[in-house]
């Protein structure tokens, strides 16, 4: 696989991920593309655990969701 692009943080009011803090602005941590590219690209699966330990947080205490984008090869 190859990993096109990577969110993780919050944008808006996405319905499908609804926020009680009432944050809607919240930006993805600086080098997470770069971090799943190294952690997925080349690999046959990748399992990567929305966790801002892991992945970094610009934000805390916002709920935020991971959108992955990848192309298998």
């Amino acid at each position: 696989m190859d990993i096109l692009d990577a969110f993780y943080g919050r944008v808006a009011n996405v319905p499908e991920c609804p926020s009680d803090s009432g944050v809607t602005d919240c930006g993805s941590p600086s080098g997470l593309l770069q971090k799943l590219k190294d952690q997925c690209d080349g690999q046959g699966s990748c399992t990567v655990k929305a966790d801002p330990e892991e992945l970094g947080d610009e934000c805390p205490g916002v709920e935020k969701y991971l959108t992955i984008d990848f192309r298998c090869n």
